[in-house]
């Protein structure tokens, strides 16, 4: 990195004294350099391992460099991506220098097997803790080897004894298929920044690094735990236990359905989570005759707040007789892949879950063995509940998102919406005020029901042209129609407004409380 310190000339300029640019304030270039290199950032519209582009602007000429290394916000966020490895704890420091006591982001990915690349890495962690009074948003990942721990499973490092006390994003992963061994973890007792992080509310952890470096937890607001594809490990009933106790907003559980809970029948108490709004997990790897942690848990979660529930690969059914669920303020449920449905189920959802609106199912050709359809099993219960008790699941649903690659025949969706009418009409809803009802699928759905209509001489309806391109078909429903079109969206984003308390978009991947079929590879 000596090139960063040699200085220019000072008529090297670049463009010239009479270019217009020359004339603009330092203050505007700031505003222009900062945009350059946090707009990319945020919207990941550059691949990783960009050249830097901080360094880039500071060797165009000598006045861009002066503004560059003036504008200390410009070296806040530092990486270990785009230099050779020998430099980076000379270009740390100078982000160090340069940055003066701004709050720092960190984003250190360490994968060689390298001895040498191996201290330079030490090296950069050691220049890492004796800044963490900086730290605001942290992420380090550590895969390939396995030189940075001892025979413990524990963090050579000095982080596991710096202090943090402005740290608020913490996210820390290990590969769990480099060969090492880390020990279960039966409890949340930290093991690394032991100095404390009095701030951190969001903490994104796998299974080796929830048992190899665990910092101070207990004002953390966001949880995110991804328990990976060939790990033997999963998240123990205490362990869980003891996270529900956190004041989080919200939580991300990715885990395996476990063995060892056949005791849970006899659970007689909830699972209050009076802050929680957002809760997503998904199961891995389900081993047979196994109970699965997240249906325990769904069964006996009192969760007053909580607005978004997503469900992937998860088993539905009743675990306990008696469901202790209460979850009245959710307004969104997404379910994908999920087995085991049943109808006492679906009642015990919608029993603690009156006031839902938007409902997204869907599954795929790998979903083995072929669940029952969620959404015909809902319209079953509507016809018979309305006939028999006088009420039906979920009346408030506005919204359904259906991808159903196992079902594609336009009769499921036209038999559910018959069916949500007559249920509303036998429950003493006025005919002429029906409740709006949309249903979305996927484009190729509606292309194939338009061409079999075409094919069977049957009117599917028009197509309407707004400036959307949306393609609506009438489905021709008696009684005016609960459903009156079918609206496709090209696999919008199901965003749940998840708060999230750092700036940087950097930290915000596409499996953090959100809905994106892409991502999820369904388009």
């Amino acid at each position: 990195m000596s090139t960063n310190k040699r200085v220019l000339p000072a008529d090297n300029d670049g463009l010239g004294s009479t270019s217009p640019s020359s004339a603009l304030p330092a203050e505007l270039f700031e505003h222009i350099f900062l945009y350059v290199t946090e707009s990319p950032r945020n919207a990941k519209a550059l691949p990783k391992g960009n050249p830097l582009t901080e360094v880039t602007l500071s060797h165009v000429c000598s006045k861009w460099r002066t503004v560059a290394i003036r504008c200390t916000r410009l070296w806040c966020y530092i990486t270990n991506d785009g230099d050779d490895r020998e430099h980076l704890p000379e270009r740390f420091r100078i982000y160090l220098e340069r940055s003066k006591d701004r709050l720092l982001e960190i984003s250190v990915s360490f994968c060689s097997y390298l001895r040498s690349a191996v201290l330079v890495e030490q090296e950069i962690l050691e220049i890492l803790a004796e800044c963490s009074s900086r730290w605001r948003c942290v992420s380090i990942s550590v895969t390939d080897y396995v030189d940075l721990m001892d025979e413990r499973g524990q963090f050579r490092t000095p982080l596991r004894l710096c202090e943090a006390p402005r740290l608020e994003f913490f996210k820390f992963s290990i590969n769990s298929g480099c060969g090492h061994h880390f020990p279960f973890r039966s409890n949340l007792k930290p093991n690394a920044l032991l100095g404390g992080c009095p701030k951190l509310s969001y903490l994104q952890l796998d299974d080796s690094s929830l048992s190899a470096f665990l910092p101070q937890i207990s004002n953390v607001t966001v949880l995110d735990i991804d328990i990976s594809n060939n790990s033997q490990s999963h998240i123990a009933w205490p362990v869980f236990l003891d996270i529900a106790k956190l004041p989080l907003t919200a939580l991300s559980v990715i885990d395996h359905e476990q063995q060892g809970l056949s005791g849970l029948q006899l659970i007689d108490f909830p699972i209050d989570m009076p802050h929680l709004k957002h809760l997503r997990w998904t199961t891995r790897n389900a081993e047979e005759n196994c109970i699965p942690l997240c249906s325990v848990v769904i069964t006996l979660l009192r969760a007053p707040s909580l607005e978004t529930l997503s469900l992937f690969d998860v088993s539905l059914e009743d675990i306990l007789d008696n469901p202790r669920t209460w979850i009245p303020n959710l307004r969104s449920m997404v379910v994908v892949d999920c087995q085991d449905i049943s109808s006492e189920c679906i009642l015990n959802l919608s029993s603690a879950s009156p006031n839902l609106t938007d409902l997204v199912i869907v599954t795929t050709e790998d979903c083995h063995p072929r669940p029952r359809s969620l959404l015909s099993c809902i319209g079953e219960l509507s016809e018979s509940r309305s006939i028999e008790a006088g009420e039906y699941p979920w009346p408030k649903l506005r919204t359904i998102v259906a991808h159903l690659e196992q079902d594609p025949q336009l009769d499921i969706y036209r038999t559910f919406a018959r069916r949500r009418f007559q249920a509303f009409i036998a429950c003493g809803g006025d005919e002429n005020a029906l409740p709006p009802l949309m249903l979305k699928v996927p484009e190729k759905y509606l292309d194939q029901w338009a061409y079999m209509s075409v094919q069977g001489g049957e009117d599917c309806g028009e197509e309407d042209e707004d400036e959307d391109e949306k393609k609506h078909f009438d489905l021709g429903l008696a009684g005016g129609g609960l459903l009156q079109s079918i609206s496709v969206e090209d696999y919008p984003a199901w965003l749940h407004g998840a708060e999230k308390p750092v700036r940087s978009a950097m930290f915000v991947e596409a499996n953090e409380f959100s809905w994106d079929f892409r991502f999820w590879g369904l388009a």
